[in-house]
């Protein structure tokens, strides 16, 4: 049976209004436990599903991704053993 991720945005998107981008940074936790995931894999996608890029997170289980336009987004997560967590921001 496969854990379920959690992933706790702590900055949805944070607007950079001179430059009109944006960056989405969170944590990604095991949703039972609550213990951060090192190495997990983040991707963000357009709405029309085409990858625009991804992270891996750190050993606190944070991630940023940065250099973004200011829209709309899916942002999935993974790891091995894991159900992949997926969620519009």
């Amino acid at each position: 049976m496969k854990k379920t991720l959690l992933l706790f945005l702590l900055l949805v998107i944070v607007n950079n209004l001179s430059a009109q981008n944006s960056s989405v940074t969170g944590i990604v936790v095991d949703s039972l436990s609550r213990t951060p995931l090192y190495g997990a894999s983040v991707t963000l996608y357009t709405t029309n599903n085409v990858l625009l890029g991804g992270a891996a997170t750190d050993s606190k289980g944070k991630f940023i991704l940065d250099q973004l336009r200011v829209g709309s987004y899916i942002l999935k997560a993974s790891n091995v053993g894991f159900k992949t967590y997926q969620q519009r921001i």
